[in-house]
Protein backbone atom coordinates (compact mmCIF):
# COMPACT_ATOMS: atom_id res chain seq x y z
CA UNK A 1 0.00 0.00 0.00
CA UNK A 2 1.39 3.31 -0.16
CA UNK A 3 -0.15 7.57 0.85
CA UNK A 4 -1.29 8.41 -2.74
CA UNK A 5 -4.24 10.74 -2.00
CA UNK A 6 -5.14 13.73 -0.03
CA UNK A 7 -7.81 10.72 1.71
CA UNK A 8 -5.03 8.23 2.30
CA UNK A 9 -2.84 10.83 4.26
CA UNK A 10 -5.68 11.81 6.60
CA UNK A 11 -6.52 8.51 6.83
CA UNK A 12 -3.27 7.77 8.30
CA UNK A 13 -2.27 9.95 10.40
CA UNK A 14 -1.06 8.70 13.62
CA UNK A 15 -0.76 10.62 16.78
CA UNK A 16 2.44 13.00 16.83
CA UNK A 17 5.26 12.11 18.67
CA UNK A 18 6.76 14.67 21.13
CA UNK A 19 10.41 15.86 21.57
CA UNK A 20 11.51 17.97 24.52
CA UNK A 21 15.18 18.28 25.07
CA UNK A 22 17.66 20.65 27.00
CA UNK A 23 20.25 21.79 25.24
CA UNK A 24 23.56 21.06 26.98
CA UNK A 25 26.20 23.42 25.72
CA UNK A 26 25.73 27.71 25.61
CA UNK A 27 25.60 27.57 21.49
CA UNK A 28 28.89 28.88 19.55
CA UNK A 29 27.27 30.57 16.30
CA UNK A 30 27.39 28.30 13.28
CA UNK A 31 28.67 25.03 15.57
CA UNK A 32 26.38 22.16 14.97
CA UNK A 33 25.27 20.62 18.23
CA UNK A 34 23.82 16.92 18.37
CA UNK A 35 21.42 16.36 21.00
CA UNK A 36 21.55 12.90 20.98
CA UNK A 37 22.58 12.85 24.59
CA UNK A 38 21.22 15.48 25.80
CA UNK A 39 18.71 15.01 28.53
CA UNK A 40 14.67 15.41 28.15
CA UNK A 41 12.09 13.83 26.44
CA UNK A 42 13.26 11.59 25.08
CA UNK A 43 15.90 10.28 27.23
CA UNK A 44 19.59 10.30 26.49
CA UNK A 45 20.84 8.06 24.14
CA UNK A 46 23.45 5.90 25.02
CA UNK A 47 27.21 5.64 22.95
CA UNK A 48 28.29 2.75 21.27
CA UNK A 49 30.78 0.44 22.82
CA UNK A 50 34.62 1.03 21.76
CA UNK A 51 34.11 -0.99 18.56
CA UNK A 52 35.40 0.63 15.15
CA UNK A 53 33.33 -1.04 13.12
CA UNK A 54 30.93 -0.03 14.78
CA UNK A 55 26.35 -0.46 15.14
CA UNK A 56 23.92 -0.47 12.47
CA UNK A 57 21.01 1.23 14.19
CA UNK A 58 17.17 0.11 13.60
CA UNK A 59 14.47 -0.70 15.95
CA UNK A 60 13.27 1.21 19.20
CA UNK A 61 17.07 2.37 20.50
CA UNK A 62 16.88 4.39 24.15
CA UNK A 63 17.95 8.60 22.61
CA UNK A 64 15.28 8.10 19.77
CA UNK A 65 11.77 9.96 18.44
CA UNK A 66 9.01 7.79 19.59
CA UNK A 67 7.97 7.24 15.82
CA UNK A 68 5.83 3.90 15.65
CA UNK A 69 6.74 1.62 12.90
CA UNK A 70 4.07 0.78 10.31
CA UNK A 71 2.14 -2.63 9.79
CA UNK A 72 2.87 -5.13 7.55
CA UNK A 73 2.91 -4.10 4.22
CA UNK A 74 2.12 0.06 4.87
CA UNK A 75 4.93 2.50 4.53
CA UNK A 76 5.27 5.66 6.96
CA UNK A 77 5.46 9.69 5.74
CA UNK A 78 6.65 12.40 7.45
CA UNK A 79 3.96 14.64 7.49
CA UNK A 80 4.94 17.49 10.22
CA UNK A 81 7.79 19.00 11.71
CA UNK A 82 7.24 21.10 14.75
CA UNK A 83 9.96 23.14 16.54
CA UNK A 84 10.14 25.76 19.33
CA UNK A 85 13.70 26.95 20.52
CA UNK A 86 14.66 28.94 23.40
CA UNK A 87 17.51 31.33 20.83
CA UNK A 88 17.47 31.24 16.89
CA UNK A 89 18.94 28.98 15.09
CA UNK A 90 18.18 25.75 12.59
CA UNK A 91 16.72 23.20 13.63
CA UNK A 92 17.62 19.34 11.55
CA UNK A 93 15.87 16.18 12.53
CA UNK A 94 17.67 13.34 11.14
CA UNK A 95 17.84 9.78 11.08
CA UNK A 96 20.59 8.44 12.86
CA UNK A 97 21.78 5.04 10.74
CA UNK A 98 24.81 3.89 12.15
CA UNK A 99 27.33 5.10 14.69
CA UNK A 100 30.80 3.93 15.97
CA UNK A 101 33.52 4.68 19.10
CA UNK A 102 37.15 3.51 20.38
CA UNK A 103 38.74 6.37 18.16
CA UNK A 104 42.14 8.28 19.58
CA UNK A 105 41.97 12.21 19.58
CA UNK A 106 45.97 12.19 19.55
CA UNK A 107 46.73 9.69 17.43
CA UNK A 108 47.59 11.45 13.86
CA UNK A 109 47.84 8.21 11.62
CA UNK A 110 44.88 6.98 9.37
CA UNK A 111 42.27 4.74 12.34
CA UNK A 112 40.72 1.81 10.91
CA UNK A 113 36.89 2.12 10.73
CA UNK A 114 35.74 -0.94 8.38
CA UNK A 115 32.08 -0.32 8.67
CA UNK A 116 29.88 -2.95 9.15
CA UNK A 117 26.53 -2.85 5.99
CA UNK A 118 23.96 -0.36 7.06
CA UNK A 119 20.49 -0.77 6.85
CA UNK A 120 18.68 -0.06 3.86
CA UNK A 121 17.15 3.89 4.89
CA UNK A 122 18.47 5.98 2.25
CA UNK A 123 16.84 8.15 -0.06
CA UNK A 124 15.69 5.15 -2.19
CA UNK A 125 15.18 3.20 0.57
CA UNK A 126 17.99 1.19 -0.59
CA UNK A 127 21.79 0.16 1.23
CA UNK A 128 23.53 1.97 -1.23
CA UNK A 129 23.49 5.61 1.16
CA UNK A 130 22.63 8.27 -1.18
CA UNK A 131 21.34 10.99 1.15
CA UNK A 132 23.55 9.59 4.09
CA UNK A 133 26.02 11.76 5.46
CA UNK A 134 29.09 11.41 8.53
CA UNK A 135 30.15 13.43 11.23
CA UNK A 136 32.40 13.47 14.19
CA UNK A 137 30.28 13.71 17.46
CA UNK A 138 31.95 14.61 20.60
CA UNK A 139 31.18 12.39 23.57
CA UNK A 140 34.16 13.69 25.87
CA UNK A 141 35.28 17.24 25.46
CA UNK A 142 38.10 17.83 23.26
CA UNK A 143 41.76 19.13 24.99
CA UNK A 144 43.34 21.93 22.66
CA UNK A 145 43.99 21.42 19.39
CA UNK A 146 42.04 21.87 15.84
CA UNK A 147 43.00 18.89 13.51
CA UNK A 148 41.70 18.72 10.23
CA UNK A 149 39.40 15.52 10.19
CA UNK A 150 39.72 13.48 6.93
CA UNK A 151 37.20 10.10 6.06
CA UNK A 152 38.05 7.50 4.07
CA UNK A 153 34.46 6.51 2.51
CA UNK A 154 33.16 4.30 -0.19
CA UNK A 155 30.31 6.86 -1.78
CA UNK A 156 26.82 5.61 -2.67
CA UNK A 157 28.29 4.12 -6.11
CA UNK A 158 30.72 1.95 -5.05
CA UNK A 159 33.54 3.79 -5.53
CA UNK A 160 35.70 2.60 -2.91
CA UNK A 161 38.49 5.48 -0.82
CA UNK A 162 37.01 8.35 -1.51
CA UNK A 163 38.34 11.26 0.77
CA UNK A 164 36.50 14.11 2.65
CA UNK A 165 37.51 16.70 5.30
CA UNK A 166 35.54 18.26 8.03
CA UNK A 167 33.41 21.15 7.25
CA UNK A 168 32.92 22.77 10.32
CA UNK A 169 36.19 23.43 11.28
CA UNK A 170 37.37 21.72 14.18
CA UNK A 171 37.18 23.63 17.78
CA UNK A 172 39.52 23.61 20.51
CA UNK A 173 37.82 22.45 23.71
CA UNK A 174 34.95 21.30 21.80
CA UNK A 175 32.59 20.44 24.55
CA UNK A 176 29.97 16.86 24.34
CA UNK A 177 27.61 17.12 21.47
CA UNK A 178 29.86 19.37 19.34
CA UNK A 179 28.62 17.29 15.88
CA UNK A 180 31.25 18.56 13.12
CA UNK A 181 30.35 17.53 9.71
CA UNK A 182 32.78 15.75 7.29
CA UNK A 183 31.94 16.29 3.49
CA UNK A 184 32.22 14.40 0.39
CA UNK A 185 34.71 14.18 -2.37
CA UNK A 186 33.57 16.25 -5.46
CA UNK A 187 30.57 14.39 -7.15
CA UNK A 188 29.73 12.09 -4.51
CA UNK A 189 25.63 11.82 -2.97
CA UNK A 190 26.23 9.62 -0.53
CA UNK A 191 28.54 7.22 1.53
CA UNK A 192 27.83 3.33 1.88
CA UNK A 193 30.33 2.58 4.11
CA UNK A 194 33.46 3.81 5.90
CA UNK A 195 37.25 2.55 5.79
CA UNK A 196 39.27 4.96 7.96
CA UNK A 197 39.16 8.56 9.87
CA UNK A 198 42.27 10.30 10.33
CA UNK A 199 43.53 13.48 12.23
CA UNK A 200 46.31 15.82 10.56
CA UNK A 201 47.06 16.84 14.42
CA UNK A 202 46.64 16.13 17.92
CA UNK A 203 43.39 17.07 19.75
CA UNK A 204 45.02 16.29 22.91
CA UNK A 205 42.33 14.23 25.00
CA UNK A 206 38.72 13.64 25.12
CA UNK A 207 36.46 10.88 22.57
CA UNK A 208 34.37 11.45 19.70
CA UNK A 209 31.88 9.09 17.61
CA UNK A 210 31.19 8.66 14.33
CA UNK A 211 27.57 8.99 13.21
CA UNK A 212 26.38 7.82 9.89
CA UNK A 213 22.70 10.01 9.23
CA UNK A 214 20.34 11.25 7.04
CA UNK A 215 18.43 14.43 6.98
CA UNK A 216 14.19 14.01 7.23
CA UNK A 217 13.82 17.72 7.90
CA UNK A 218 14.96 21.71 8.60
CA UNK A 219 13.31 24.24 9.84
CA UNK A 220 14.47 28.08 10.63
CA UNK A 221 13.99 29.34 13.99
CA UNK A 222 14.27 33.51 13.40
CA UNK A 223 12.73 34.64 16.73
CA UNK A 224 13.86 32.91 20.29
CA UNK A 225 10.95 31.08 21.50
CA UNK A 226 8.99 31.24 18.83
CA UNK A 227 7.18 28.38 17.26
CA UNK A 228 6.73 27.36 13.75
CA UNK A 229 6.25 24.13 11.88
CA UNK A 230 6.37 22.74 8.54
CA UNK A 231 4.02 20.46 6.54
CA UNK A 232 3.40 17.86 3.83
CA UNK A 233 3.59 20.84 1.63
CA UNK A 234 7.11 21.48 2.86
CA UNK A 235 8.77 18.41 3.71
CA UNK A 236 8.09 16.78 0.55
CA UNK A 237 6.22 13.37 2.61
CA UNK A 238 9.73 11.59 2.93
CA UNK A 239 9.58 8.09 3.53
CA UNK A 240 10.52 6.96 7.09
CA UNK A 241 11.73 3.65 6.48
CA UNK A 242 11.69 0.93 8.60
CA UNK A 243 14.00 1.18 11.62
CA UNK A 244 14.14 4.40 11.50
CA UNK A 245 15.74 6.23 14.65
CA UNK A 246 14.87 10.04 14.20
CA UNK A 247 17.12 12.42 16.29
CA UNK A 248 18.12 16.16 16.50
CA UNK A 249 21.06 18.17 15.64
CA UNK A 250 20.79 22.23 16.12
CA UNK A 251 22.99 24.59 14.78
CA UNK A 252 22.63 27.54 16.65
CA UNK A 253 22.59 31.21 15.27
CA UNK A 254 23.11 33.09 18.84
CA UNK A 255 25.11 32.04 21.97
CA UNK A 256 22.65 30.62 25.33
CA UNK A 257 21.35 27.94 26.59
CA UNK A 258 17.46 27.00 26.16
CA UNK A 259 15.04 24.11 25.51
CA UNK A 260 14.19 22.66 22.16
CA UNK A 261 10.97 21.15 21.64
CA UNK A 262 8.09 20.27 19.65
CA UNK A 263 6.50 17.12 18.07
CA UNK A 264 7.25 14.98 14.63
CA UNK A 265 3.78 14.21 12.80
CA UNK A 266 3.48 11.01 10.79
CA UNK A 267 1.33 8.85 8.87
CA UNK A 268 0.90 5.15 7.87
CA UNK A 269 -0.58 4.16 4.60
Amino acid sequence: MAINSPDALIAGLKHPAPFCKVQRVSGVVGRPQSQWTSPGIPGAGANPAAAPAGVAITGDLAGRIDVREPGVGLESRLTRFAVQSGFTGTVLLCDRIWHAAGFSPTLTTAQAVGSVAFPARDDDGSVDGRGYQAALEVTTAMGAGTPTVTLGYTNSDGVAWRSAANIDSAYTAAPVGYFHRLGFQSGDKGIRSIQSVQLSSTWTSGAFNLVVYRILAQLEVMAANSALSAGPAELGLPKLHPGVCPFLVFIPAAAGIGILQGQVGYAHG
